[in-house]
């Protein structure tokens, strides 16, 4: 099919040729490849990482510790702030305050002292973290219930 919008100054459009390029892209791609690119197009077909996958990639540095630069950063794209806030002061606060929290997780999960947080250390982070999630859940649902009863 060739739509020509000449009068209107376009050059020729074609249509139809992408589907083969897909069929041709999927073709070359493993199965994994084809698995991969479909779970990063759809948020619902992706998988948790794994707490050992999380401190990898939080890990920029490849350092084996985590420190609260990186911490803040893995802080500010779980709660989908990047360039969210609308002025330059409110980003610079917002920052800040991710900073400070990371200052105060490194200060509650570094046991030996080494002002980092270590991979067992950062499994300690996410196992407390799970349980404050279901107690917080759990809560909720309760205040719903009782909110239903009267």
């Amino acid at each position: 099919v060739t739509i020509n919008f000449t009068r209107l100054g376009f050059k020729p459009l074609r249509m139809g040729g992408l589907d083969q390029a897909i069929r041709d892209l999927e073709t070359s791609l493993e199965p994994s490849e084809k698995n991969a690119i479909a779970y990063s197009l759809n948020p619902k077909l992706r998988r948790r990482l794994t707490a050992a996958e999380a401190f990898d990639r939080i890990d920029v540095d490849k350092s084996g510790a985590l420190d609260q630069e990186e911490l803040a950063e893995a802080l500010s794209l779980a709660a989908g702030i990047g360039a969210s806030p609308d002025t330059k002061s409110k980003r610079q606060r917002t920052k800040e305050l991710l900073s400070g929290l990371a200052s105060r997780l490194i200060n509650l999960y570094d046991a030996n002292g080494d002002g980092v947080v270590d991979r067992e250390e950062y499994q300690t982070m996410v196992e407390d973290m799970a349980v404050l999630r279901r107690a917080q859940k759990e809560r909720s649902r309760l205040t719903k219930d009782k909110s239903e009863e009267g």
